[in-house]
């Protein structure tokens, strides 16, 4: 019987608790998962970075430099660890 998106989501944040320290935990981006984790995707760094990337080459075409991307990427995340 196929798993439910509610169930898929619990095992990845139990498969998660058991691998990763807490303040690492929140990481990864689209993992693969099949009754276990097959593949921890993405970082958020990286996913980050290749969405900034999609939008420099967008409007800079093959001026957009990865360093900015990554730079953004980087950016964001420092913004989105600050405590309120």
């Amino acid at each position: 019987m196929p798993y439910t998106a509610k169930q898929r989501l619990q095992g990845m944040r139990e498969a998660a608790k058991k691998m990763l320290p807490a303040k690492e935990q929140n990481l990864s981006v689209l993992p693969l998962y099949d009754g276990k984790i097959i593949s921890t995707g993405l970082t958020k760094r990286e996913y980050f970075a290749a969405m900034a990337m999609q939008g420099l080459l967008a409007a800079q075409g093959n001026q957009a430099k990865p360093s900015d991307a990554v730079a953004y990427a980087d950016a964001l995340l420092d913004e989105l660890n600050k405590v309120e």
